[in-house]
């Protein structure tokens, strides 16, 4: 059973959106609850922990946004971002979007991202009962191969287009079929962290944070610097608070 949450801006359009999904072929869904403001939205999804959100991006009192980035990383829920403006969809990039609805939006598009959302969660799930059998170890889709590498070996991934460039501590570095959007949904056991829409850092390779004026970046074992964007700093700064 995977729980869903609703936000949007008033009670009228949660209600709506709830007879769609309602109305759906789905099953295993269960709505848990809804909230129409940012501040009520981040305490209730903090409490009931809900493994998919359907959120509009813009609320009377914040952003979409700014619920997520108050959120455990490796805790949010797989969220489908629901909007009037086109615009949006290019907003939401950094938070690793499941899917993105452009209102109005029609029954067959909401069951697609639903049913996107179920098929990351289990995909997630097949992965840990992977990794349990040897939790050292992860494995990386290359374009012409597979790659089994130690998980403390990965400094950093970097995108290339719609591909990913894994850099390995011995020199080492492969080409990935995936984008880094891809890798971080599925490998949600490791300490990969999205801070920047095109890098991820391996967080056992973090040495430094450093922050100069409007700039911050990571400082990783071989000396590389990884920036950290603008909307990911604060993430970044509580994760290492938390974590190391």
């Amino acid at each position: 059973m995977y729980n869903l949450f609703i936000i949007d801006k008033g009670r009228k359009e949660i209600k709506n959106l709830l007879l769609q999904v309602e109305a759906l072929d789905l099953s295993g869904v269960n709505f848990i609850g809804s909230a129409t403001s940012a501040k009520v939205a981040l305490t209730e999804i903090q409490r009931k922990e809900p493994e998919i959100l359907i959120t509009e991006v813009d609320m009377e009192d914040g952003k979409a946004f700014e619920i997520l980035s108050s959120i455990d990383y490796f805790n949010r829920p797989k969220t489908i971002f629901t909007s009037k403006y086109q615009e949006r969809a290019l907003e939401i990039f950094d938070y690793e979007p499941v899917d993105f609805l452009l209102k109005p939006f029609s029954m067959n598009r909401l069951q697609q991202a639903i049913e996107k959302a179920i098929a990351v969660i289990k995909e997630q799930e097949h992965q840990k009962q992977v990794t349990m059998t040897n939790q050292d170890k992860i494995l990386l889709e290359g374009v012409k191969r597979l790659y089994i590498v130690d998980f403390n070996d990965i400094l950093r991934l970097e995108a290339d287009r719609n591909f990913s460039h894994v850099y390995l501590q011995n020199g080492d570095k492969y080409l990935l079929a995936n984008n880094l959007g891809q890798i971080t949904q599925n490998n949600t056991l490791f300490p990969l962290l999205r801070c920047h829409r095109s890098h991820l850092v391996n967080a056992n390779h973090i040495t430094d944070f450093i922050s100069i004026k409007q700039q911050a970046y990571f400082i990783l074992t071989d000396g590389t610097k990884v920036p950290i964007s603008r909307s990911k700093k604060n993430e970044m700064l509580q994760w290492l608070t938390s974590n190391k």
